[in-house]
């Protein structure tokens, strides 16, 4: 353990459980400007190790080992034509080596690997690092481990080797949540989208709008060193700024919910009355028997979700109770579930069977529909492969409904179409500068606020002080999203949601 001076804003406690807080304003360590400076306790002096692909059999597996000189550490333990500590960064093929052996005997072999092996500062983590190709299998990694281990290393935790890389200044916040959504992404859209975080699109833009802010906000602390005459910043300009700085925060939050769905798959309710086909439709867009189909109504009872990639974008998909007065005790609690999932709904998929007239249960439908403003709504006629119901066609309400038949296919591709344009809809102009996490989003909607009360300061003509107070706050709200300024408890939740080896 070692103590040194890192990122603002982290708090620690000492051996007698007291916390420390300096301050050490407008100073720079390491090439990091530090507003309020914390001194931290670290534990980057370990090596750490850690299977970095999947568990279990396969051809190849890798392991990662990173910290300060640790090629030096690993020499030992490695066979080659080269010693890898003297030599330069490189790819080397070898023998893995045991240096106790069985029961303390002389050196005993491992594997036959390929071993990367990085220098400091230009690795994933900012430390020297070597990552082992070794062969696939647990009895080969539990050996390997087991030895890296008794040699003095220990194993990471989960997100370690990118919680090294952010504290390294190798990525910023966002950049390290990027590789995590990256890796869960379950859509093509969702990754692309990831993989322009992670080539720093939004952090450019949060930094842009922060260094705006901190030369307009320098200026007015420069004026309480000086008399209440003097005036640095012009507050015209100033205004300008603010107001500037407002909008762009504005322009990023409305991307919420496109990122949202992105990352997380967009939240489609099937709704209708009971026998409507409801079940059916799940199980053709899943293309498999998910849902049990019956022509008992009231079959299903409760909510049923199901993901499903549909050209490129991860939808979720959930079956509800059908719809109907009258509904026996069992069937009622499901009804209220069927309605509790239409709030939280992205798109409301409401079905209709065309061949049947409408009923007090698809007039409500349709009223959810219009009154519906924060999610996207879709009208389907069901069963077009049998006689139509010329009333229910004629409806003014169903104008424009996608026709289908969940019994023979038909008109299952246009649903299919009319499900992703529900994500074109949401999608920004600038689909890089997106925010995909309610993290990011609540941040930006504080800074938001501070800048509301700037702006509200300026309108007063009030003293520069309480001006720079609110800039002040709207910069620390701007920092937590790229992770300028972190507590230690955010960033514990952060990285531990991250995959072991990464």
């Amino acid at each position: 353990m070692r103590w040194r001076w890192h990122r603002p804003n982290v708090r620690f406690e000492t051996r007698n459980g007291l916390d420390l807080q300096l301050d050490m304003p407008r100073r720079t360590r390491r090439g990091i400007l530090v507003w309020s400076g914390t001194l931290v306790k670290t534990d980057d002096s370990d090596i750490i190790v850690a299977l970095a692909t999947p568990p279990g059999s396969g051809a190849l597996a890798i392991i990662r080992v990173s910290g300060p000189d640790c090629r030096t550490w690993f020499d030992p333990l490695f066979s080659g034509r080269t010693r890898v500590a003297g030599a330069k960064p490189g790819r080397f093929y070898g023998r893995l080596i045991d240096p106790l052996g069985p029961e303390g005997a002389p050196c005993r072999e491992m594997d036959e690997v390929i071993i990367h092996t990085y220098k400091a500062p230009h690795s994933f983590t900012g430390e020297d690092m070597v990552e082992i190709n070794c062969h696939g299998g647990m009895v080969v990694v539990q050996r390997i481990l087991e030895v890296l281990l008794r040699q003095g290393a220990r194993l990471a935790q989960p997100g370690e080797f990118s919680r090294r890389a952010f504290m390294q200044g190798r990525l910023d916040l966002l950049q390290a949540e990027a590789i995590a959504d990256l890796i869960a992404a379950r859509g093509r859209l969702g990754a692309d989208l990831s993989l322009q975080q992670l080539h720093g699109t939004l952090s450019e833009r949060i930094r842009e709008l922060a260094q705006n802010l901190r030369q307009s906000c320098a200026l007015l602390e420069l004026e309480l060193d000086f008399s209440e005459e003097e005036v640095f910043a012009d507050r015209t300009l100033l205004e300008s700024k603010v107001e500037e700085a407002h909008g762009e925060i504005s322009r990023i939050l409305d991307t919420w919910r496109y990122g949202r769905v992105l990352r997380e798959g967009a939240r489609v309710v099937l709704a209708g009355k009971v026998n409507v086909g409801k079940s059916t439709l799940m199980n053709r867009l899943l293309r498999q028997d998910r849902a049990i189909v019956s022509p008992i109504p009231g079959t299903t009872r409760d909510t049923l979700e199901e993901g499903v990639n549909l050209d490129g974008q991860f939808f979720r998909l959930i079956d509800t109770a059908g719809l109907r007065d009258h509904a026996e005790t069992v069937e009622q609690e499901g009804i209220a579930r069927t309605l509790a999932a239409i709030e939280t709904a992205d798109i409301l998929l409401l079905l209709f069977d065309v061949h049947s007239p409408l009923d007090d249960c698809d007039r409500r439908l349709l009223e959810w529909g219009a009154e519906s403003r924060e999610r996207m709504v879709l009208r389907v006629l069901n069963k077009c492969d049998l006689e139509r119901c010329e009333a229910t066609a004629a409806e003014p309400a169903l104008a424009g409904a996608l026709e289908i038949s969940c019994r023979t296919g038909a008109g299952i591709e246009p649903l299919q179409q009319a499900l992703s344009g529900c994500i074109r809809h949401w999608r920004p102009d600038e689909e890089g500068v997106v925010i995909t996490r309610l993290r990011h989003f609540e941040a930006l909607k504080r800074a938001q606020e501070h800048l509301r009360l700037a702006q509200q300061s300026l309108a007063e003509q009030q003293h520069g002080e309480f001006i720079a107070l609110d800039l002040r706050a709207a910069l620390n709200e701007l920092g937590g999203v790229t992770g300028a300024v972190s507590s230690a408890d955010i960033l514990n939740d952060i990285f531990s949601a991250f995959c072991i080896g990464k």
